[in-house]
């Protein structure tokens, strides 16, 4: 499965980026993302998804929220 990412900065000042994940040959049975909750080297775990202003998906034109 080939992923690619397209990082468009929306508002620099607020680090505010639109994140663009394209699945070329997605799981039929659906997909499972995830975020870390850590960063090597440190001890401290984190809540990266906090930080997620929306959401969605699009398969075959049809649109998740």
């Amino acid at each position: 499965m080939t992923l690619k990412y397209k990082i468009i900065p929306k508002d620099l000042h607020a680090h505010l980026f639109s994140v663009q994940l394209t699945c070329d040959n997605p799981n039929p049975l659906g997909q499972v993302f995830a975020l870390p909750n850590w960063i090597p080297g440190s001890y401290l775990i984190r809540d990266f998804a906090k930080n997620i202003v929306s959401i969605s998906a699009v398969s075959c034109g049809e649109s998740f929220d």
